[in-house]
């Protein structure tokens, strides 16, 4: 499940920005989806990176954190409408 959080414009479209608010592990209240979400959002408008052609949702799975595979602080978020299907991408979480 997924709270939808704005709309925002990316690469010229119109993308929707959502937080995920349930898995089968774990539920994130509506309060802290929408804080996650605005992190997305404006970790998004600094990205110089693109979106998956034809993404028309960006929803965060995971919050600001490091990996093994990806040690900048990122954002774990699934494109969905993607041409590929749902695609899952790492957005670097914008330096304040």
């Amino acid at each position: 499940m997924r709270k939808v959080v704005n709309t925002i414009v990316k690469d010229g479209k119109s993308v929707v920005v959502s937080a995920a608010t349930e898995t089968t592990y774990w539920k994130r209240p509506d309060s802290i989806a929408e804080k996650v979400g605005s992190v997305l959002i404006d970790s998004i408008g600094s990205w110089d990176g693109k979106l998956p052609d034809g993404t028309v949702e960006v929803c965060c799975r995971e919050s600001e954190h490091k990996s093994d595979a990806d040690q900048r602080q990122h954002i774990t978020a699934v494109c969905f409408g993607a041409k590929e299907g749902k695609v899952t991408i790492h957005v670097p979480v914008k330096k304040t």
